[in-house]
């Protein structure tokens, strides 16, 4: 292990005596008694800055006070002495400033710190200028804030002393989210645990926002915090899940696509009027229901679709002549006229053309939503129990 030796800097004006004994700072080893004749450099005659170490001499009562030591082991760390002009000084402020960020709106005002320095200035000669510190800026506890945890403390700090205007100080605390630690024990009404508990992570004080799902259980809404020291525990209470409950529509979504990963909804299909059939060229114009055959006139036949006699009409005389057919009511307010359009596209379509339009339902062609499925199921073979 080495051994060390400091020498303290000092400021004294030129002429005066330096004090005794000098201040030297040793560590590891048993401090002999030195006297300014142990230094060198020891001098107030010149203006200036000078550094001290150690003379042969104080070498010498050195070693003779530890023996056991070599010299190669013994770090020493000089130090300067700055001899002020002999005038009366003038006295400046030199200020530390320490600014806070991070908190939000806990965080500290900034803080201003001051000490004098005096300021000699040699007159004549080479007129220069001398700044002596008169104290030290002391050392500040930074405010602690719940939540949060400073990125350093500030340390007590001395000006030097020198020919060397000292410049203002500017410290900047940040404060940074506090994470903890903390255990997630899901229990029952009862505080009897229903799983192992979790070990979590969380901002301090900030509410807890993702929990653990377990089937057949589901959550008591409690406004639960992180805790504000590591290791704290957390109880979130669950109860036996609703099974009538209805299920949101987005779960139901979210488990008919995990179930058929390509179906997709499809729009309804639109249901259009029936087109009316056109009118075939050439095609007999059906006769008004008003108008019957003239006895011993065959019946005409219409385009596409076989004349059929009436089935409950009466056998045809001998002879061969036809019968006529019943007519139909004459029109008015209790038999409304049929169409001729309609009567003429009647007759036009095939027998086995479908009479109404293939038109799919849109509840047909959306995704299957196989929980509500069977909870509608269940509630009609079994009923809703109270």
């Amino acid at each position: 292990m080495r051994k060390l030796i400091r020498i303290a800097d000092s400021a004294i004006q030129a002429g005066a005596t330096p004090q005794e004994p000098y201040p030297v700072v040793f560590a590891g080893l048993v401090a002999p008694d030195l006297a300014a004749a142990d230094f060198e450099g020891l001098t107030t005659d010149t203006i200036g800055d000078h550094w001290v170490t150690l003379s042969p001499r104080g070498w010498l009562r050195l070693q003779q006070a530890n023996p056991s030591v070599a010299a190669q082991d013994i770090n020493l760390l000089p130090g300067r002495m700055t001899v002020l002009p002999p005038v009366t000084p003038r006295f400046i402020v030199l200020t530390r400033t320490i600014t806070y960020v991070g908190a939000g709106a806990q965080t500290p005002p900034p803080l201003v710190q001051r000490v004098n320095v005096a300021v000699y200035t040699e007159i004549g000669g080479a007129g220069r200028v001398a700044y002596l510190p008169q104290g030290a800026f002391a050392a500040v506890p930074t405010p602690a804030r719940f939540g949060f945890v400073p990125d350093r403390s500030v340390p007590a700090a001395s000006p030097a002393s020198g020919f060397t205007r000292p410049a203002h100080r500017f410290v900047t605390v940040t404060y940074l989210p506090a994470v903890i630690e903390y255990l997630l024990e899901p229990t029952d009404r009862a505080g009897n645990p229903i799983a192992p508990a979790l070990r979590c992570y969380g901002l301090q004080g900030h509410a807890i926002t993702t929990y653990p799902e377990y089937a057949a259980f589901e959550r008591l809404p409690q406004p639960l915090r992180v805790p504000a020291v590591d290791g704290g525990r957390v109880r979130a209470i669950y109860v036996p899940a609703d099974p009538w409950r209805p299920t949101p529509q987005a779960e139901l979504e979210a488990l008919a696509q995990a179930l058929m990963p390509k179906a997709t909804a499809v729009p309804p299909v639109a249901t259009a009027e029936p087109a009316k059939a056109p009118r075939l060229l050439g095609a007999a114009k059906p006769q008004p229901a008003s108008a019957a055959p003239d006895a011993g006139s065959a019946v005409p036949k219409t385009a596409g679709r076989p004349a059929v006699a009436p089935v409950d009409a009466p056998p045809s005389p001998a002879g061969g002549a036809a019968a006529e057919s019943p007519k139909r009511p004459e029109a008015g307010p209790d038999h409304p006229a049929e169409p001729a359009e309609d009567r003429a596209a009647l007759s036009l379509r095939s027998p086995e053309e479908p009479t109404l339009p293939l038109a799919v339902p849109a509840d047909l062609v959306q995704p299957v939503r196989v929980k509500a499925l069977l909870r509608r199921a269940t509630r009609q073979l079994f009923g809703r129990r109270g």
